[in-house]
């Protein structure tokens, strides 16, 4: 069965036991989904042994080759021994198929979120990153996509301002957007030319658990080619308070240099991609809108007040971005 509709509606409890069987596993009946909007996770019990996480890819999202080389790179950082989750192997493949769906399995890693006020925490972090990196630099992805500011920014602006945004608010989000955009590409030429290598892709914390001693990075879906500033710009900028963000820069780059070169030059877009993951992110959620799970994930999402409150925060950040 093809699916071409992006959604999940024809993976049932016994689809998805009948597609780890497939394997050869024998499953006990134990099925619990795991919280993900994008694909569909469960932990799955296997007679007499340890439980399995099965990820289900969104139909449509990613080729196989694409899939397959965020597989075999963390399947380098696994076998190098560098804490991120890569896929289980049987009889050499780590991607199948099954009931119109791709699938992986992964070992079941505990952990918890990651204390930034701990320092050890975020110099471990930086290690673990620069680790990554360094093995991210050794080649690029040829299936998946580089990050591009244009996919990030005015793609997704339009989509929203096409399907989404309410008529009376579009000339408001339209306005900001477009100063957004125009200041953006006066640094375009110097983002593109920064180093690019493989990326985590979305590193923010909920991809980060820490078991000590080590943090383990999970979720290396959105994993593409960019620069450096990609990854590490979601681990330090959460703060209001800058001092505070300097100070956990300053920890996170001591470790991340012990393994990888970080030139400082990259700090200045820090705004650049936290304002364009704000507009992608935003439209990610109108593409799912007509999966169920994301309604019931945003219900603000077709709010008119959200969209006020979403063009007030890209105003801000618009008077961030002026100050590069």
């Amino acid at each position: 069965m093809q699916t071409n509709d992006f959604s999940f509606q024809h993976l049932s409890p016994n689809a998805v036991l009948n597609a780890i069987e497939s394997l050869g596993l024998e499953v006990d009946g134990r099925l619990f989904e795991l919280n993900s909007f994008e694909n569909r996770v469960f932990q799955i019990g296997i007679l007499d042994q340890a439980p399995l996480i099965a990820k289900f890819y969104r139909p449509g999202r990613w080729s196989a080759a694409q899939i397959q080389e965020e597989h075999d790179f963390t399947l380098q950082l696994e076998e190098d021994e560098v804490p991120a989750i890569a896929p289980l192997v049987f009889n050499g493949k780590s991607l199948f198929h099954a009931e119109g769906y791709y699938f992986a399995l992964y070992r079941r890693q505990g952990g918890y979120a990651p204390e930034l006020d701990i320092k050890e925490h975020l110099k471990s972090i930086g290690r673990t990153l620069g680790r990554i990196h360094a093995y991210g630099s050794s080649q690029l992805y040829k299936a998946r996509p580089s990050y591009s500011l244009e996919e990030m920014g005015s793609k997704s602006a339009q989509h929203l301002i096409e399907n989404h945004i309410p008529t009376h608010h579009v000339q408001i989000y339209k306005d900001i957007t477009d100063q957004i955009f125009t200041t953006i590409d006066q640094h375009a030429s110097q983002i593109y030319a920064l180093p690019q290598l493989r990326l985590h892709g979305d590193c923010h914390l909920g991809n980060i658990l820490w078991q000590d001693p080590h943090p383990f990075f999970v979720d290396f879906d959105d994993s593409v080619n960019g620069p450096q500033m990609g990854d590490l710009w979601m681990l330090y900028s959460l703060s209001q308070d800058q001092e505070l963000n300097k100070e956990r820069l300053y920890t996170l780059l001591d470790g991340y240099e012990m393994f990888y070169e970080f030139d400082d030059e990259q700090l200045r877009y820090c705004e650049v991609f936290r304002t364009l993951r704000m507009i992608n992110y935003t439209s990610w959620v109108g593409t799912r809108w007509n999966d169920p799970a994301f309604k019931r994930a945003f219900p603000w999402f077709d709010k008119d007040g959200y969209w006020l409150e979403h063009a007030r925060d890209l105003e801000q950040q618009y008077q961030k971005l002026l100050k590069i």
